[in-house]
């Protein structure tokens, strides 16, 4: 196992040399286009607040199209995953507002209203839900029964049950209009793993905490960072798929410069990490990637020096709030450890656009998958001391 010598100085001699080494270059990646489709069977009606409609156009469905290198394009629709972070009293409502919504206005006071609705109704996680809320237990003695069988059910679906968790699950008989609502939770969300609930329900937190740093935000681009950040963070929870949490989002304080947001992608059944992801949020399609001291934005030099100021000495990359406790120094740890060490987990790059001044695609959302970091080598290489083009292969071919 790699590891570094200090994950937090920028200046220590290790992670200096690391540096050097790492790709700078600007970093191209595999593009999706998600679009709102003006076939009527993808069409789906606005979806409704109890104050009134929402601001903007919702999608039910998607049209995706991706081009190859050889120009070809292939299309196909995506159903939209239920926002199971759209906890709220109305429980069950099919149109409530938490499916993605693409923010295609520069209005800053529209944006803002939108962000201000979605943190509203956005909390917690239905993989972990509150069982009094959810299932209408009548009493403490039973709350805690489903409480216990929500956390115990891995050991509840054992071909020979575990008798504490049976005994739980036996002891929901007392209210059973409560009981045949945890039945049907289960044969539903029972293989996902407690584990994974748990991470999933301070994710939902996370996710709502980022709409309010993002409703209270006095950058100087409001519109065009909010609508990007937004829309990144609907993205990744109603179209990419279940898997994936938040770990950092909107800073309280703000970060003057440095990584927009990251997620993890987390096994369902297991609960075990199998993706950092560091996304890249831009307002508009105007908005492109910019060269740095330490290389393009989201290159893997880029990345690492982001990742060890984040939490580090250098005020421009680390949030000075004492309020974003989810910003932890031992996850940041654990993705530099990531990068020089061979996978799984992987450290991944992805960007998300919505290209609200787009000629080609208006209406739409880009999305471009960088693919995984890798700085083993460059680890590998520094510790020795070797220069960059240590152990480089002789070419003696045409370039082109």
């Amino acid at each position: 196992m790699n590891y570094l010598n200090d994950y937090t100085n920028l200046n220590e001699t290790l992670n200096k040399s690391i540096m050097e080494l790492a790709p700078k270059e600007r970093r191209d990646g595999k593009k999706t286009t998600l679009l709102f489709t003006p076939d009527t069977a993808f069409d789906s009606k606005p979806l409704t607040l109890t104050t009134g409609s929402y601001p903007f156009t919702p999608i039910g469905s998607l049209g995706i199209t991706q081009v190859d290198t050889a120009g070809t394009e292939w299309r196909h629709v995506r159903a939209q995953v239920r926002n199971r972070h759209g906890l709220t009293t109305d429980y069950g409502n099919p149109d409530r507002a938490d499916q993605l919504v693409l923010l295609d206005t520069a209005d800053a006071v529209k944006i803002k209203e939108a962000v201000a609705r979605d943190k509203q109704f956005t909390k917690g996680s239905f993989y972990l839900p509150d069982v009094v809320q959810t299932f209408g237990t009548t009493n403490p003695i039973t709350t805690y029964a489903a409480q216990q069988v929500l956390e115990r059910r891995a050991a509840l679906f054992q071909a020979i049950p575990d008798p504490t968790a049976l005994g739980y699950w036996n002891l929901l008989q007392s209210d059973p209009a409560a009981q045949a609502k945890i039945y049907n939770w289960l044969q539903n969300y029972g293989g996902i793993s407690h584990k994974f609930s748990v991470h999933d329900r301070k994710s939902g937190d996370r996710i709502h905490n980022h709409f309010a740093n993002l409703e209270n935000s006095n950058a100087v681009h409001f519109a065009s960072e909010t609508r990007g950040e937004y829309a990144a963070a609907k993205l990744l929870i109603t179209v990419l798929g279940d898997e994936y949490q938040m770990k950092i989002g909107k800073a309280s304080s703000g970060r003057n410069n440095g990584i927009d947001q990251i997620w993890v992608k987390r096994n369902l059944q297991s609960g075990v990490v199998e993706e950092y992801i560091i996304v890249e949020c831009k307002g508009s399609k105007d908005a492109e990637l910019g060269e740095a001291k330490y290389g393009w934005q989201m290159s893997p030099c880029w990345v690492f020096y982001c990742l060890v100021g984040l939490l580090g000495t250098n005020g421009n990359l680390a949030s000075t709030s004492t309020t974003d406790v989810y910003a932890k120094t031992t996850m940041v740890r654990k993705i530099l450890d990531a990068l020089i060490n061979p996978g799984p987990p992987v450290v991944k790059g992805l960007v998300i656009q919505p290209m609200t001044k787009s000629i080609t695609a208006p209406n739409s959302i880009e999305m471009s998958d960088l693919g995984a970091y890798d700085l083993v080598e460059q680890y590998t290489n520094a510790s020795a001391g070797h220069l960059k083009f240590h152990n480089a292969q002789v070419f003696n071919g045409a370039m082109f």
